[in-house]
């Protein structure tokens, strides 16, 4: 009979601290400035365990947050504590460390400043089964999969490529944060040269993204988390801006180096907002969605 009373409680508590959260998130929270779990999220977290809501080989989301108090650097080393916490106390109710999907804590909570804060902020979400992460339903061929070699050129056959079909540059390096393009990305970029120079009907955009950060808007000076829907409208930066000096490296490359006319090649920086995997976890994550891609626009 208890068993059943605690978890209609739960059930009625897990509905309304989810209700606008993804995925049936469950909301543990946490004191003004703790990391560590309080007694009342500690008896939250037994209950789940115990009426099979976090079961043994199922797979579980863990996001840390924090309220506005404080530095953006100190909320979000707060938030990852805090995951952190609860990951920690899983694993000591047996928990196998391989379905925790942990992620790096967000930060603060995106609110107008209030000395006080604001106590629904600090918490974790806790999302049974785990995050569902989108991937692309199309993932570019890499450039370097269609390149074959004569006489130890390389050559790119216009055959195999179609309109508006996307390739993404592998082999094509920056400097960490920055524009500025790696001596180990020539050879890659040579080719496409050469493919364009001996194709002079092709026509290409190049296509910059970034990961490593929530899409964003900035309403007057301040970010602002999207909204459901907005993903394909927003603006993003300033990671818009290094995505689009990444594609407009290439682009200069191109022109500049390689002698091809500039009006045969646009460039446009997406920022994180073409995500091929979505929320990032790990960094092989993280590696997917940085990329340069050209989108064939005529051939």
């Amino acid at each position: 009979m208890c068993r059943i009373v605690c978890y209609g409680m739960l059930f009625i508590s897990c509905f309304f601290t989810a209700a606008a959260q993804p995925r049936d998130s469950i909301t543990i929270y946490f004191d003004i400035g703790a990391s560590h779990l309080n007694s009342r999220s500690i008896k939250t977290i037994d209950s789940l365990v115990y009426n099979d809501i976090l079961a043994p080989g199922r797979k579980v989301g863990i996001i840390g947050y924090a309220d506005i108090i404080g530095s953006e650097q100190s909320n979000q080393r707060l938030s990852t504590l805090r995951a952190m916490a609860v990951r920690d106390y899983l694993m000591k109710l047996d928990m196998d460390s391989s379905n925790i999907e942990w992620v790096t804590g967000k930060g603060a909570v995106n609110r107008p400043y209030n000395k006080a804060g604001y106590p629904e902020d600090r918490k974790v979400q806790i999302v049974p089964g785990g995050f569902g992460r989108k991937k692309s339903a199309v993932v570019a061929t890499k450039l370097g999969d269609i390149i074959r070699y004569e006489n130890g050129a390389p050559v790119i056959d216009v055959n195999a490529v179609e309109v508006n079909t996307v390739f993404k540059l592998d082999k094509v390096y920056f400097q960490m944060g920055r524009s500025d393009l790696l001596p180990q990305s020539l050879p890659m970029l040579d080719a496409l040269a050469m493919f364009m120079r001996d194709n002079p009907g092709v026509k290409i955009q190049v296509e910059g993204h970034v990961c490593c950060a929530d899409p964003y808007k900035i309403v007057g000076n301040k970010r602002v988390p999207l909204a459901a829907g907005e993903k394909d409208t927003a603006q993003y930066a300033p990671l818009s801006d290094l995505s689009t000096h990444r594609a407009t490296s290439v682009f200069a490359y191109l022109v500049y180096r390689k002698g091809i006319e500039a009006s045969r090649i646009k460039y446009v920086g997406y920022g994180v907002k073409h995500r091929l995997i979505d929320p990032e976890v790990t960094d092989a994550d993280r590696a997917a969605n940085r990329r340069v891609e050209i989108r064939i626009l005529a051939k």
